[in-house]
């Protein structure tokens, strides 16, 4: 076939895709759909991108699965910015779990974290249809304890109906800097029913028998100190025992802390002040030369 004849065959070509632009948006459709199978994920887009400009010059809407397809081609091709703008029009189309959380994933890709909590806060009903409403304010919770915002995180924690426990030393975290102490106390304990070897129940715990031990053994000193008598002797000796009854409870918290973490330096620490509140100084002792490896 000669030149001549080939060029001829391009202009016919040409002349049918020009007089039957339907023809050439299903043409385009397959090539977009084929390049999407192949993984070919950037091709997709551009096919897709140049089917949504054929659309739009006979005037015609475009498709809702055409904008859905080319927001799942810009995500899968790491088009970021172009994924944001077709997924948001696809998910305003018809607000589905599956878009909301590839919509949610390209904000965090282009770390607009902002976004992504209204994008949650704002849509907990997909969430719940989708019986992952849990999931939602788990996401929140890790948004709002990143940023600090305690207060913000706690409630979203409430709203959890089965925290992952992973999420638990966040959660502790949280209650200490609200003052929630007695959340916290429960909440550890709730946790060592679950899993009674939790180092971060056992630790809190443990660390605030201690405080709570230590505060009171130097108040109660301080008053004897200051009049000493038989009188107040007996009341110390008293308190005494109550209190080492606190630093035994924090002893064995220590000791077990110490079995599931035999590196940890600081319940070392703990365990040898305790000891030489209880009087145990060969344990105390113990304890020193551990310290000084």
């Amino acid at each position: 076939m000669n030149k001549l004849s080939i060029l001829s065959i391009i202009v016919v070509l040409a002349g049918m895709f020009a007089c039957n632009p339907m023809k050439k948006i299903e043409t385009t459709q397959t090539l977009a759909y084929s390049a999407y199978q192949d993984g070919n994920y950037a091709e997709a887009l551009t096919q897709y991108e140049q089917l949504m400009k054929l659309y739009k010059e006979q005037s015609k809407d475009v498709p809702y699965d055409i904008i859905v397809k080319a927001g799942k081609a810009a995500f899968n091709s790491k088009n970021f910015d172009k994924a944001k703008e077709y997924l948001t029009q696809a998910f305003e189309g018809n607000k589905t779990y599956e878009l909301l959380k590839m919509l949610i994933d390209t904000y965090k890709q282009l770390d607009e974290t902002r976004m992504v909590k209204g994008l949650i806060s704002d849509n907990i009903s997909v969430y719940e249809k989708a019986d992952k409403k849990d999931e939602a304010y788990t996401e929140l919770f890790k948004i709002d304890y990143t940023a600090g915002n305690f207060e913000d995180a706690y409630n979203d924690y409430q709203n959890i109906s089965n925290p992952d426990m992973d999420l638990f030393p966040e959660y502790l975290k949280v209650l200490n800097e609200l003052g929630k102490k007695d959340e916290a106390q429960k909440a550890c304990k709730t946790m060592l029913v679950k899993d009674e070897n939790s180092i971060p129940a056992l630790e809190w715990l443990a660390v605030s028998e201690y405080n709570k031990a230590e505060d009171w053994y130097k108040s109660e000193m301080a008053k004897y100190n200051k009049n000493k008598n038989a009188t107040t002797y007996a009341y110390l000796r008293r308190d005494l025992k109550k209190i080492s009854a606190i630093f035994r409870l924090a002893r064995d918290k220590f000791v077990k802390l110490r079995k599931l973490d035999p590196d940890n330096k600081t319940y070392i620490k703990y365990l040898k002040n305790t000891y030489l509140r209880l009087d145990m100084k060969d344990k105390a002792k113990e304890m020193d030369t551990l310290l000084e490896k």
